[in-house]
């Protein structure tokens, strides 16, 4: 009895409440000589695409090569596997697509089938030892596939197009060859020695190496880059950093110093003022207590330059306006206080002897 290619069960099942089928006859032949297949089992598996869904069963090829199915309507793909029950394993193989539609009660299709048999192999080292995980390639005339071995050394290929294969195996740099020649519904068991050494350039056999340290290399530099990078920035900022400490510290010297400076220009000049004052005379000093602010700031700018000054130097002295100045000059006049002499644009003014305690 032939052994059947093992199908999943879909995770979606497919409903058979559908209310419309079609009558699906399909005629099977040999690609090769265009022959009908009669009387034979035929395993099939339908898959509905975009659903995923399948169909797997048995039918019996009838004498015209013909078999049925009622299908709902939609896109579905087929694969066929024909046993001859008098040969050990699957004779033919067949795969097509079907767009189903509801236009039709029946529909009539010609399926070419392809002839196979199987291959198994066998790996061995030349001590005639079977090797696991061995890569095997098979080249057929129309068809490759790869795949590696078990682990007792051996691979089975099944549904392998009737004629001769190439059949090629490689570990650990040992590689073989063999040729098979396929026939329908049976087992081929062949050998693969692996006897011949493929040698690598050095580069190639460097090339991880190379690869890991070229890596390396740009790695370091990399980080070589942006570690200096990160310290001229740390430098930098430190360097602005004492700057601007350097000038808020210089900067506040200044002011301190500046403020030191007017407070003792301040404290010499109450002291100026308190000495004239000390030696004003007895009516003068009456008289100050009886001028406003204006007017006593006068007096004391006057005391101060020699009892004698011009308007600008006033002006300049006490912050008075031009304006204001004119108007404090005549009530200081009126009290017999200053006189004023304008000399072209020039105004002196001095103490009078009255105040003075010289008249």
């Amino acid at each position: 009895m032939a052994f059947f290619m093992p199908i999943a069960a879909s995770a979606e099942t497919i409903s058979y409440t559908d209310t419309y089928y079609v009558d699906f006859f399909v005629t099977l032949k040999d690609i090769n000589s265009g022959e009908i297949i009669p009387s034979m089992p035929v395993d099939m598996v339908w898959v509905k695409d975009g659903t995923g869904g399948t169909i797997n069963l048995t039918k019996y090829i009838d004498k015209r090569g013909t078999f049925s199915y009622r299908i709902s309507p939609g896109k579905w793909s087929l694969l066929v596997y024909i046993d001859n029950l008098s040969t050990p394993e699957v004779d033919y193989t067949g795969e097509s697509a079907y767009t189903i539609t509801e236009d039709l009660v029946t529909r009539g299709e010609v399926l070419y089938v392809v002839p196979v048999g199987s291959i198994e192999v066998e790996v061995s080292d030349q001590s005639a030892n079977l090797v696991a995980g061995a890569d095997v390639d098979f080249k057929c005339k129309s068809h490759r596939t790869s795949a590696k071995t078990d682990k007792f050394g051996s691979y089975k290929a099944d549904f392998m197009p009737v004629g001769e294969c190439k059949i090629y195996a490689a570990s650990n740099n040992l590689v073989g060859s063999t040729s098979a020649i396929v026939a329908m519904g049976r087992s081929k068991t062949v050998e693969v020695i692996l006897s011949e050494e493929v040698k690598t350039s050095y580069f190639k056999s460097y090339f991880y190496y190379i690869m890991f340290g070229a890596f390396l290399v740009v790695l370091l530099a990399l980080s070589y880059f942006l570690i200096r990078k990160r310290i001229k920035k740390e430098v930098r900022e430190e360097f602005v950093r004492k700057v601007k400490k350097r000038f808020v510290s210089k900067e506040k010297a200044e002011k301190k110093e500046s403020r030191a400076e007017k407070s003792k220009e301040g404290a010499k000049a109450a002291k100026e003022e308190k000495e004239a004052k000390d030696e004003l005379n007895p009516r003068a000093r009456d008289v100050m207590k009886t001028l406003n602010d204006k007017e006593q700031k006068i007096v004391n700018v006057l005391l101060q330059n020699g009892n004698k000054s011009t308007q600008a130097t006033i002006r300049n002295e006490t912050g008075i306006p031009k304006t204001t100045l004119a108007r404090v000059f005549q009530s200081l006049e009126s009290k017999n206080v200053v006189k004023v002499e304008t000399i072209g644009k020039l105004k002196k003014v001095e103490l009078t002897e009255w105040f003075l305690g010289k008249d």
